[in-house]
């Protein structure tokens, strides 16, 4: 059995992911400035799945000194400021932690010779955009106009750095996932938690840019094949040591008003009014993945479709439950 270390492991993805490790077997030992989960319904289930050291990835004595006692065969980082809007408004802490705290976990990866796979989360926003409406593949030049973009842009490249002069038989890998959703997610400036705080103040939905297209998809698909990837890293180090894209079908794909209009329909009540926001983060209008490469590579396709994975994000209530059915 693997034992897996997690930075992250009480955000939204992280807690997920620790759940669906626990349906698995997997020893799984979380590091997070946070050692609460990200939806407390789960509290119970994670403390009897996880063993929790608390902690700042920009830390590196501290995340080098829990990595090297826990000897973990497989680490996974997704500890990062994942926020657009906040990032601009502390863009310091933002390249600390998304930038330097990526190095620090590469680090102390590399001073742990248990170690046999990294995976680094970054984001499809790594990417430089131009908004052009064709799928962007992982060739597609790295790039970003914002705080937030261009710190995931620079982890890849220190991955990139990292992979090449340090490790040679551990396989490292980034994967860059689209717009995840899924029930439990309360955070701040995110689409559908901020359409559901709305409804329920019977308020308009405030839409910035109602037509901007994202690569919208379900939590579980993804985390599902972050675990794919790992198991190739695992048995083929060299041939799974790039990044991947993850993401849902290219067609249809929803604009952020489609979105709001499904969570609507869900709540049976509820609109939305586009707000005009001049002093905000520049924002793609069209962002699309190109995800054939995990297709072929590791077999991996989504479940659900953009549209399905909305209205489960709303409806579903029982993130265990989903991954029982989801793994059955």
């Amino acid at each position: 059995m693997n034992r897996w270390f997690v930075t992250g492991h009480t955000g939204f993805k992280g807690t997920w992911l620790t759940l669906y490790l626990a349906h698995l077997g997997i020893e799984t030992h979380g590091y997070s400035i946070d050692t609460r989960p990200f939806f407390v319904s789960s509290t119970r289930s994670l403390r009897r799945a996880s063993y929790d050291r608390q902690g700042d990835i920009c830390d590196l004595s501290g995340v080098a000194a829990a990595m090297k006692a826990t000897k973990p065969d497989v680490v996974v980082h997704l500890a990062a400021e994942s926020i657009v809007r906040r990032a601009a408004r502390h863009p310091v802490r933002t390249w600390q932690t998304n930038v330097q705290g990526t190095v620090n976990v590469l680090e102390a990866a590399r001073r742990t010779p248990s170690i046999r796979a990294v995976l680094v989360v970054t984001s499809d926003k790594c990417y430089a955009n131009s908004g052009v409406s064709r799928p962007m593949n992982e060739d597609h030049p790295l790039g970003g106009a914002d705080p937030y973009s261009a710190s995931k842009a620079a982890a890849e490249h220190a991955v990139e750095a990292y992979r090449n002069t340090y490790f040679r038989d551990v396989s490292v890998a980034t994967a860059r996932a689209g717009n995840v959703v899924g029930w439990g997610d309360s955070g701040e400036d995110r689409l559908i938690p901020d359409c559901l705080r709305a409804i329920r103040r019977g308020r308009p939905i405030p839409l910035r840019h109602p037509d901007a297209i994202r690569p919208w998809q379900h939590v579980i698909d993804v985390i599902h094949g972050y675990r794919l990837l790992i198991d190739a890293q695992l048995r083929d180090p060299a041939g799974f040591s790039e990044a991947f894209n993850f993401g849902p079908p290219p067609r249809p794909a929803l604009a952020v008003h489609e979105v709001a209009e499904l969570v609507i329909q869900s709540q049976g009540r509820g609109s939305w009014e586009h707000v005009a926001d001049p002093k905000g983060v520049t924002e793609t209008k069209i962002l699309r993945l190109d995800s054939s490469k995990v297709r072929v590579r590791l077999g991996w396709k989504p479940r659900f479709t953009s549209a399905d994975a909305v209205r489960r994000a709303v409806t579903e209530g029982d993130p265990a439950r989903t991954i029982a059915e989801y793994l059955a």
